[in-house]
């Protein structure tokens, strides 16, 4: 099975659309108290603002045209505060692989 990682494009919405909602339906089976089930998960308009924004960008892992996986990594910086040196880091705000592709090392090819 060869898995690509690759920068999401607009092109890719319907897949990443599909990981996120079934990543969500996953989170409210298993706490119910916690979270919920949102339909839709991501617009049209969410995406394309995370696609445009300097700061976030979404990796899919993918086989052809098929996303298997996806991961939001976001930049962040630390509160300004006199007593702390200003720096930027790295957030995962999200990652999710289809259940049928679990434990095929798609999440690690996503963290890398």
């Amino acid at each position: 099975m060869d898995v690509e990682t690759i920068l999401a494009t607009i092109h890719d919405y319907d897949g990443v659309r599909v990981e996120f909602s079934e990543e969500n339906r996953f989170y409210a089976e298993l706490m119910p108290e916690i979270f919920q089930v949102a339909d839709p998960i991501i617009t049209s308009e969410w995406y394309e603002s995370v696609l445009s924004d300097p700061d976030q960008t979404l990796f899919a892992a993918v086989i052809g045209k098929d996303v298997l996986g996806v991961a939001l990594v976001e930049v962040k910086k630390n509160l300004d505060s006199p007593i702390f040196i200003t720096r930027r880091y790295l957030h995962i705000g999200e990652i999710a692989v289809a259940e049928a592709h679990r434990s095929q090392w798609i999440g690690r090819s996503l963290m890398a």
